[in-house]
C-alpha cells in the first residue's frame, strides 16, 4: 500500500512539472515570434520547443531576442554553467602539507576542479581558472605558485599551489575558481618559528659600549630568532637555552673576566631579560652566547668602573652648568696638529651634552681650538692601544724617532713612562690611558689619567640623548616622547587660524607673524577663506601639504635643483637674498614633527639634499656628499680630481662663479691666498673637502642657520642631534608607499643571464619587504628615500640592477646612475640577509665587502 502511494505521488509531482514548464514555455511563445507549428499539447511538441528556445538563448544575439532572453535569470544562470562547465561548489582542495610546519618550508594543496555535474574539467585554461591569495597577518602577501600536477597519472584537472613561508604566523589561503570560492575557503595554515639561529639572534636596543658598575647587575635585552628572523617560541625552547655573557679583553679571544648571569624570558616573543655583572674594572668586549655559541649580532663593549666613579659621573651629568674639562696629551692626529720636537703636546678636552672640544692653551691663558667632535652616534669613542690608529705616532726620544700604536717597542717605551714628563710618570699604562675619537672626517688620539671618567662621560650623556637605544624605532619613540615633555607646559588648545588659499605662502607668513612659540604649539583650525569647509582633520592635512610645496618646491625659487630633473634633491637657494622665509620654513618643519609626536602626522614630502639634512644636525660637510646631491659634478670632477694625477690638472685653492652669460664674474678663494696655491696629490682631498664646503655650506650657510633657528624653536637641537642624516629623512619626510610592481615596470636588469635565480631571488625578496625597508632599499640605491611625484617611472637615470662578478659579499650601490649591483648567492636567505643587512648598514651607498 504504502508504495502504491509514493507513486501516485511521484507521478502527480511530475505532471504538475510538465505543466509548470509547459507554461512557462507557452508564455515566452506568446512574447515573440515563434516559427508556425501544428497546435495540439503533445509532448514531442513541447519538447521541440523547448529545445528552439535553448538554442535561441545559447546562439541569438539579435535586438528581436535580448528581451526574451532577460526573462528567465534563473535558466540563463544554469545554461551559463552548462556553458563555461565549470562550478566552484564542485571544486575540492586536498593539502599536501600538514596544519602546521616550520617557517621556511613551502606549502602545497592540489585543487580538484570540476565540472557542474562533478565531473573533471579538462580543458586547456584549467590553470587560468584557479586563483589563490595567500596572506599574513602583518598584512603582506605571499605569491602562490601554480602548475598541473604531471605526478598524478590520468588527473589533468589537478592543479598544484604552493607559497613559501618565511614569516611565522597563520597565513589565510583564498582558493578560487572563476572568481566563486571553494568550500571551505579561506581556509588557514600555520607556521612556527624554528630553531635558533646564531646569525639572526642578538642584542637589541643596545649601545655599542655599555657603562656598568663593578659588581652591580647590568640588564641586556637578548632575541633569539630563527633562520628567517621569527622570534623563538620561549615556552617550547625555554628548557633548552643557556645565554650566558662571555667577556674578554681587547685583542684577546680568551675569557679572562668571570660575569654572573641571570636569564629570564620577557613577555615579547623570542625576548629574553640577561643580567651580567662584572667583578673588575676596566675596558672588556663582551658577547653573548647561546648554547655555548656565540650570537653574531651579540658583540658589544663594556665600560667597568667602581661605584665611587659612578657618583662622580652621574654628577656630572646631572650639571646644568658645563664647564667639565680633562686634562689630556695629544699622541696623534688626522690633520697633523701634533707636536714636534719629540715632545707630546698637552691639551685640554671640554665635554658638553652636545660636542668634545680639544683645546691647548699658549702662556697657560690664551686657548686655541684644535678639535670639535659632535657627541653624536658617528663620533667613536674608542678605548684602549689596540683600537687606535695604525698611523698612530710618537716620540719617545727625538725627532728622528717614530713608531707606531702597534709597534712593540715604541708602545713599550710609553708604558713604562720613558718619556712622559709633567704630570706622566704618574700614568703607569699608556693601553689603560689611550683613547682616540674619530668622526669619519677627523681622528685623534689622546692619552689621559681619567680615561675612564672622561668616556663613561661621554657615553653617559649620548646615552641620555638616545633615550638608551640606538636602533631607528626606538630612538623615534623616544624623540617624540621627549618632544612632547619639552613642551608639556604649553596649551594644545586649538586656535583659530584663517588663510586665503591664493598666495598661500605670503598670506601664512603674514597671520603667524606675530606668533610665539606657544601659538605654534596650540592645535590649529584651518579655514580657508572664502569657503565653508570645517576642519575635522581633512583641511588641516590639506594646508600643510600646500604650504610645504609652496616653500620646498623647486618651481618656487625657495630651494634649487643642481640639474633640471624632478629626481633632483633640493638645495636651499644661494641666490636668494633674505632669510625670512627659510625660518618660517623651519618652524613649519618643527610644526609637523610636533603634531606628528601628537599622533596628527603631518609629513614634509620634499626631497631635500642629504648635506642640508647634515647641516641641520650640525655634521661636517666633506666632498662624499657630492655623490647624492650633485651627481653630476660628482662624475665629471670630484670623482676625476681624486683618481687621477690633480698636478696635470693645473687646479687652485678657488672656485669659479659665473652669471647668465656664462662669463666668469668672480673668483672665490677657497682659502687665505688660495689662487695661488696649487691642488696636488699630496692636498687633492683637501681641495675637494674645501669645494664641498663652499659650494654646500658657505654659499646657503644665513639660509640654513635661519631654518635652524626656526627649528630650533620647536624642536631642540640636542634632540634632532640623535638621528644621523638618514635617519633625519625619515624622520621629517617619512617613507613613500611603493609598488614592487611599479618597481618591476620601471626597472632595467643586466648581467643576469648566467644568474638568473639571483634576480628571481631579488624579486621574491624585495616582494616580502616591508614599506620601510623599502623606502631604505630605495635610499640605499638613489641616495633619497622619496620618489619623484610620478614614481619609479619618473627615475632619471632609470633605476638598474646588474650582475656584480663577486660571490657572497654585500650588495653595493651607485647613487649617482641609480644602480644596484648584486653578486652571486647559493640560496634566497644569503641573498635576503646580505640585501636587508646593506641597506641598512650602507645607506651611504658605498660598497660593503
Amino acid at each position: 500500500m504504502v508504495v502504491v502511494v509514493v507513486v501516485v505521488a511521484i507521478l502527480l509531482a511530475v505532471g504538475f512539472v510538465f505543466l509548470v514548464i509547459h507554461a512557462i514555455v507557452s508564455k515566452r511563445n506568446n512574447s515573440s515570434t515563434p516559427s508556425p507549428t501544428p497546435p495540439g499539447p503533445s509532448l514531442g511538441r513541447f519538447l521541440q520547443n523547448l529545445w528552439r528556445n535553448v538554442r535561441s538563448y545559447a546562439h541569438s544575439h539579435t535586438r528581436g531576442h535580448t528581451r526574451s532572453r532577460w526573462q528567465f535569470p534563473d535558466v540563463r544562470r544554469s545554461f551559463d554553467r552548462v556553458r563555461q562547465g565549470l562550478a566552484a561548489s564542485s571544486c575540492t582542495v586536498e593539502w599536501e602539507s600538514p596544519d602546521q610546519v616550520d617557517a621556511g618550508t613551502t606549502i602545497t594543496f592540489l585543487v580538484k576542479v570540476c565540472k557542474w555535474n562533478g565531473h573533471p574539467y579538462t580543458s586547456d585554461d584549467v590553470e587560468d581558472a584557479v586563483k589563490a591569495l595567500v596572506t599574513h597577518p602583518d598584512g603582506s602577501i605571499t605569491t602562490a605558485v601554480k602548475s598541473k600536477a604531471s605526478d598524478v597519472q590520468g588527473e589533468r584537472h589537478h592543479i598544484r599551489v604552493s607559497f613559501p613561508t618565511r614569516k611565522s604566523g597563520t597565513y589565510v589561503v583564498s582558493v578560487k575558481v572563476k572568481e566563486s570560492d571553494l568550500p571551505g575557503s579561506p581556509f588557514s595554515r600555520t607556521v612556527v618559528a624554528g630553531s635558533v639561529d646564531l646569525s639572526k639572534s642578538g642584542l637589541i636596543r643596545c649601545c655599542r659600549t655599555t657603562v656598568v658598575v663593578q659588581d652591580v647587575y647590568q640588564q641586556l635585552d637578548v632575541e633569539l630568532k630563527d633562520h628567517h628572523s621569527n622570534p623563538v617560541d620561549q615556552d617550547s625552547e625555554y628548557d633548552s637555552i643557556v645565554i650566558t655573557v662571555f667577556l674578554s679583553e681587547p685583542g684577546s679571544a680568551e675569557e679572562v673576566v668571570s660575569s654572573d648571569t641571570v636569564v629570564s624570558p620577557k613577555p615579547q616573543p623570542g625576548r629574553f631579560e640577561v643580567l651580567f655583572k662584572v667583578k673588575e674594572e676596566g675596558y672588556f668586549i663582551g658577547s653573548i652566547k647561546h648554547n655555548g655559541n656565540a650570537l653574531d649580532n651579540g658583540q658589544f663593549s663594556v665600560l667597568s668602573i667602581n661605584n665611587q666613579l659612578s657618583q662622580v659621573v652621574n654628577s656630572h651629568v646631572l650639571k646644568k652648568s658645563y664647564n667639565l674639562w680633562f686634562e689630556c696629551w695629544l699622541l696623534w692626529d688626522s690633520a697633523g696638529k701634533s707636536s714636534k720636537h719629540g715632545k707630546l703636546k698637552k691639551v685640554y678636552c671640554y665635554i658638553t651634552p652636545r660636542q668634545i672640544t680639544v683645546k691647548e692653551f699658549y702662556l697657560l691663558v690664551i686657548p686655541k681650538r684644535l678639535f670639535t667632535f659632535r657627541l653624536h652616534l658617528k663620533t667613536k669613542f674608542l678605548f684602549g692601544s689596540n683600537e687606535a690608529p695604525e698611523s698612530a705616532t710618537f716620540s719617545p726620544n727625538s725627532r728622528s724617532s717614530t713608531s707606531s700604536a702597534g709597534d712593540a717597542s715604541g708602545y713599550q717605551s710609553v708604558r713604562r713612562g720613558r718619556f712622559f714628563s709633567d704630570g706622566y710618570d704618574s700614568l703607569r699604562s699608556s693601553d689603560d690611558n689611550m683613547f682616540t675619537l674619530d668622526d669619519g672626517h677627523q681622528q685623534v688620539t689622546l692619552i689621559s689619567g681619567k680615561r675612564n671618567e672622561l668616556g663613561a662621560t661621554y657615553l653617559a650623556y649620548l646615552s641620555k640623548n638616545m633615550g638608551g637605544s640606538e636602533t631607528f624605532q626606538e630612538k623615534k619613540a623616544f624623540f617624540f616622547r621627549e618632544l612632547c615633555s619639552h613642551h608639556s607646559k604649553r596649551s594644545r588648545h586649538s586656535k583659530s587660524v584663517v588663510v586665503n588659499r591664493q598666495n598661500l605662502l605670503a598670506n601664512t607668513m603674514k597671520v603667524v607673524k606675530s606668533y610665539g612659540t606657544s601659538d605654534w604649539c596650540r592645535s590649529w583650525k584651518i579655514t580657508f577663506l572664502g569657503e565653508e569647509g570645517i576642519d575635522c582633520g581633512g583641511l588641516g592635512r590639506e594646508f600643510f601639504t600646500v604650504l610645504a610645496n609652496s616653500v620646498f618646491d623647486a618651481s618656487q625659487g625657495y630651494f634649487e635643483r643642481f640639474k633640471e630633473d624632478n629626481q633632483a634633491l633640493v638645495h636651499p637657494n644661494h641666490s636668494v637674498e633674505s632669510s625670512k622665509v627659510f625660518e618660517f620654513a623651519g618652524r613649519l618643519v618643527g610644526k609637523c614633527l610636533y603634531e606628528t609626536a601628537h599622533s596628527n602626522v603631518r609629513l614634509v614630502k620634499a626631497r631635500f639634499t642629504r648635506s642640508f639634512f647634515a647641516q641641520l644636525i650640525g655634521l661636517r660637510i666633506n666632498y662624499g656628499y657630492f655623490e647624492t646631491d650633485d651627481p653630476d659634478l660628482y662624475v665629471s670632477k670630484i670623482a676625476y680630481v681624486r683618481d687621477n694625477d690633480a698636478e696635470d690638472l693645473e687646479l687652485v685653492f678657488a672656485e669659479e662663479e659665473y652669471d647668465d652669460n656664462g662669463q666668469v664674474s668672480k673668483v672665490v678663494p677657497l682659502k687665505p691666498n688660495g689662487e695661488q696655491v696649487s691642488v696636488t696629490n699630496q692636498n687633492k682631498l683637501e681641495y675637494l673637502d674645501l669645494l664641498a664646503q663652499y659650494r654646500l655650506v658657505k654659499r646657503v650657510e644665513n639660509h640654513v642657520e635661519a631654518f635652524v633657528t626656526g627649528l630650533n624653536e620647536i624642536v631642540p637641537m640636542d634632540l634632532l642631534s640623535i638621528f644621523d642624516e638618514n635617519e633625519l629623512e625619515l624622520l621629517i619626510c617619512g617613507s613613500t608607499d611603493f609598488s614592487v610592481e611599479d618597481l618591476k615596470e620601471h626597472c632595467d636588469t643586466s648581467g643576469f643571464f648566467f644568474s638568473s635565480r639571483v634576480i628571481d631571488w631579488f624579486w621574491e625578496a624585495v616582494g616580502s619587504f616591508t614599506q620601510d625597508e623599502l623606502s631604505k632599499l630605495l635610499q640605499f640605491t638613489t641616495g633619497s628615500s622619496q620618489l619623484p611625484p610620478g614614481g619609479f617611472g619618473e627615475l632619471s637615470p632609470r633605476l638598474k640592477i646588474t650582475h656584480s662578478p663577486t660571490t657572497d659579499s654585500l650588495p653595493t650601490a651607485h647613487t649617482c646612475f641609480n644602480q644596484l649591483c648584486l653578486p652571486d648567492y647559493q640560496s634566497f636567505e644569503q641573498l635576503h640577509s646580505s640585501l636587508v643587512l646593506a641597506i641598512n648598514e650602507g645607506l651611504e651607498g658605498f660598497g660593503m665587502m
